[in-house]
């Protein structure tokens, strides 16, 4: 049924798309398979530009770069959710809470005398990664903690505490 189709993108559990990659046409034919548990699986063929299978492919990506396996569908969010946070689209409000201050900065000196419990969202995300959250209440509880300690550390009127106030409201919409 595929024979001669170079490429296969799986987009959910249960679709898979099948195309030829290498195709110079200005339309590509694939074939969508789509599994019905009920009734047995089904096989749809469909044309379509090469620029919109191209699309599908890269949505199908993202989609596979947005999960991380072991995790339970509720952490499977948080994974979501934290990588929200650090993606380029979040980069000018999360930013600064990326990584860790550097605490040999000046400015950042007295950062640990300050914040008892230091928090970014690389070490949630490693922290994610390596099964240290049983739930996303626990991961909301470490995103709240890294926005408190702004608060705390540069006070309501810095430039870092108003990145945070959108970042509270980014989490609050999710």
């Amino acid at each position: 049924m595929h024979t001669g189709l170079s490429n296969c993108v799986t987009l959910s559990a249960n679709q898979t798309i099948y195309g030829d990659e290498d195709s110079d046409s200005d339309d590509d034919v694939i074939d969508v398979l789509s599994a019905d548990h009920c009734t047995g699986e089904h096989s749809y063929t469909m044309q379509m530009p090469s620029s919109m299978v191209q699309q599908v492919r890269k949505a199908a990506q993202k989609k596979a770069v947005e999960e991380f396996p072991g995790l339970s569908p509720e952490l499977q969010s948080a994974y979501r959710l934290v990588n929200h946070f650090m993606s380029p689209a979040c980069h000018k409000c999360s930013a600064p809470f990326i990584n860790a201050f550097d605490t040999d900065q000046k400015e950042y000196r007295s950062y640990n005398k300050v914040i008892k419990s230091p928090m970014w969202f690389y070490k949630v995300h490693e922290k994610l990664t390596g099964n240290g959250y049983t739930s996303i209440t626990e991961v909301v509880r470490d995103i709240r903690l890294i926005l408190e300690n702004c608060y705390r550390f540069f006070g309501l009127s810095h430039s870092f505490s108003k990145r945070a106030m959108k970042l509270e409201t980014i989490l609050e919409q999710k």
